[in-house]
């Protein structure tokens, strides 16, 4: 088994924690991806990063390293802030030539890739993993892990898997919203990226819910429900004060 992944044991008391921070009753179930990051830590025993790089967490001992993600079940995943260099022309051009709209889309795929390898560079780490929190519609949390990419395999996606179109521009809330590069997976059919470089550069991520096939039964898989007892305001506030 890959050393990336989390034992019995620590899938248990990753779980637990996330459990222990929902009875604070803290923002209606939800973890933000910063708790996330502090649980992997500490149950890893790894180390926190306090950069913009594609790695959110590492462990320097074993040479490995984790992209932590958390968000509800059907909330769009941002990658990243995808920046491409002058990427006003490259836009533009795209609108007019399909070479060039291909050529963006593959520019979207290189900059995902080179900043996993980057990684590798930068912390001598060995290994990449996805580390997952779902939280599900039915108040159930899901926890999984999956590898990456490796040093020696570093590509997460292949650029010929991949057809890319723009999207029309609509409303939302009575405001305009700018159209987003759409990439389409050309084994399914169904949207995998949307890249809105007409705007702040987000580039959100639909191919991942592809990446969670039976669940249920995967070793590297917990799903937990949320705790029915919280702590109230005033048991809060108590405990606060206590720190």
């Amino acid at each position: 088994m890959s050393k990336l992944f989390s034992t019995k044991k620590e899938l248990k008391e990753i779980a637990n924690i996330l459990s222990g921070y929902l009875k604070l009753n803290i923002g209606d179930n939800i973890i933000p991806g910063s708790i996330m990051e502090n649980t992997i830590s500490s149950v890893r025993k790894a180390e926190v990063l306090k950069t913009y790089d594609f790695v959110d967490v590492i462990c320097e001992e074993r040479k490995i390293g984790w992209q932590v993600k958390s968000s509800k079940e059907k909330t769009a995943l941002t990658w990243k802030r995808v920046k491409l260099p002058d990427s006003a022309k490259a836009i533009q051009d795209s609108k007019s030539s399909k070479k060039e709209l291909q050529r963006l889309g593959d520019m979207i795929i290189d900059y995902c890739n080179k900043n996993a390898f980057d990684c590798f560079e930068k912390y001598s780490i060995d290994e990449l993993g996805f580390s997952r929190l779902i939280m599900n519609k039915d108040g159930s949390l899901t926890y999984y892990e999956r590898i990456l990419c490796s040093k020696d395999s570093p590509m997460i996606f292949k650029k010929e898997d991949f057809i890319w179109k723009w999207s029309h521009q609509r409303k939302q809330n009575k405001k305009e919203s700018l159209p987003g590069l759409n990439g389409i997976n050309i084994h399914t059919g169904e949207k995998w990226f949307a890249w809105y470089g007409l705007g702040e550069n987000q580039l959100h991520f639909y191919g991942e819910k592809t990446w969670r096939p039976e669940l249920e039964s995967n070793e590297n898989t917990i799903k937990f429900k949320a705790p029915k007892d919280k702590m109230s305001s005033k048991e809060l506030m108590k405990l606060l004060k206590s720190l």
